[in-house]
């Protein structure tokens, strides 16, 4: 792809746009910066290299006014392209992409690209996926929704070898850009529930279709669970035309293409319906939890469809203890165990986060923030089995979360801090009690991420 010389607009100078803009400076393009930030709030060396880079700005304004007089586009995820801006330009012929649309299209056919999407789960399993194929001696790169645009791998190229397996970790916010010559070898889903909702017309089936935009009939090999119920209504009939590896732990169904748990070993049943012992003695493992078996047989199924299996992938995956932020033990306090979920930004991760730490009401829930449009009452049999008190952090979920609360009359109390919030927990456990922040909403009424918020809790606790 040839693109010297050719104008972009780059919307957003957060990780996408600032990886997109090096992309695009290398190219020699001609480039337009767009950011709703004001100059003045910009770093004084971003705007220096901005500048001697030649790069045009256009900040502070609120607007993508002038899209149409560009050949492309190159959007951050986050920016909806629905905007009427953006549909313009596109009706007029400016291509539109992504960092990792654009990446897509360039990369093409040089190495298999493997895409995990889900509403939960999706960062442990690109990274499982991605430890495994390098503990089993394969050219790596892991990228996405985790932090690391696939754009950077591509501005020196030198060491990019032909054949190198690409793992994308892919929110429906960057499916939504994908068009019919965007797709993934193999796409895994890890869940499905509601989330984002407010991006997606409040409709459900809308964002069942996005998270499905990855695949290209004849082209994508699709993993997912037949025990997830969500999925068999919502995804199965929109991916059914593909070949399917389905996974269950929980039925004793023996088809082939399938991997299934038996006397505590995880079995993969082939093309030929051969049996084959992928993982045995399954409970030897760091990452606790049902949904990390999970997580792990969507990883080992990846592993058969590439032709990718060694006893160092095995071990790789049994070692594992995940990543920061993610049901993260950080401390033990008078009997008491702090753990850090704040990477949990719907009502389905905290059911997870629940199912796993919660043993007869033992488990004092800080939740809340911004609920994206979703319901909690899928929380209801779990707060009255597990929580003894539930702690409700400010924001939109403030007022479906206390209501619940009350229907089902588990006490509550709501806090204006994470400060005030673990002060609180620590006076209203006891030994043996988990206090679990897991929010259930997204983080960005107070802030900047899940990140920052799941380091102040853990920071916090740290100092008790």
């Amino acid at each position: 792809m040839n693109l010297s010389g050719k104008k972009v607009a780059i919307l957003g100078y957060g990780v996408v746009g600032k990886a997109s803009l090096k992309y695009a400076i290398s190219q020699k393009m001609l480039i337009t910066l767009y950011d709703n930030n004001p100059h003045e709030s910009f770093n004084p060396e971003d705007i220096k290299f901005l500048e001697d880079s030649n790069v045009e700005l256009n900040l502070g304004a609120g607007t993508f006014s002038g899209l149409e007089d560009f050949d492309l586009i190159i959007s951050s995820p986050g920016i909806d392209p629905k905007k009427e801006e953006i549909k313009k330009a596109v009706s007029s012929g400016v291509k539109l992409y992504t960092d990792i649309t654009l990446f897509l299209e360039i990369w093409n056919g040089n190495g298999p690209v493997i895409g995990v999407t889900g509403s939960n789960g999706k960062s442990t399993t690109v990274s499982l996926i991605y430890e495994s194929l390098k503990s089993a001696g394969r050219d790596a790169r892991l990228g996405g929704n985790i932090g690391v645009s696939p754009l950077s791998w591509l501005i020196d190229n030198e060491d990019m070898m032909y054949g190198t397996y690409i793992v994308l970790e892919l929110s429906s916010y960057a499916l939504e850009y994908f068009r019919e010559n965007h797709y993934v070898d193999i796409l895994v889903f890890t869940s499905f529930s509601e989330n984002h909702l407010s991006r997606h017309s409040d409709s459900i089936d809308e964002y069942a279709s996005v998270k499905c935009k990855a695949i290209r009939e004849g082209d994508t090999k699709v993993i997912l669970s037949i025990d997830d119920i969500m999925i068999h209504k919502y995804i199965i009939p929109l991916v059914k035309g593909n070949k399917l590896l389905t996974v269950t732990l929980e039925q004793n169904i023996l088809d082939s293409n399938h991997i299934y748990i038996e006397d505590n070993k995880l079995i993969y049943r082939d093309d030929n319906s051969k049996n084959n012992i992928i993982l045995p003695d399954s409970d030897k493992r760091k990452m606790k939890g049902l949904h990390n078996l999970y997580n792990i047989s969507y990883t080992l199924g990846v592993l058969e469809l590439l032709g990718v299996y060694a006893e160092d992938s095995i071990e790789s995956l049994r070692e594992y203890s995940g990543l920061p932020h993610r049901l993260q033990f950080v401390k033990e306090v008078e009997g008491v165990s702090y753990y850090n979920d704040s990477k949990s930004t719907s009502p389905d991760a905290t059911i997870k986060a629940l199912d796993t730490l919660g043993d007869n009401k033992n488990i004092v829930l800080i939740a809340g923030g911004v609920d994206k449009g979703v319901s909690y009452s899928s929380w209801s049999d779990y707060l009255n089995q597990f929580v003894k008190h539930l702690i409700i952090l400010p924001g939109p979920a403030e007022d479906k979360l206390a209501s619940l609360a009350e229907i089902i009359d588990v006490e509550k109390s709501v806090v204006s801090n994470m400060e005030e919030a673990i002060k609180l927990s620590k006076k209203l456990s006891s030994k043996g009690d988990t206090i679990l922040l897991s929010p259930g909403a997204a983080s960005l009424n107070l802030w900047k991420s899940f990140e920052e918020r799941g380091e102040e809790f853990s920071n916090i606790v740290g100092w008790m």
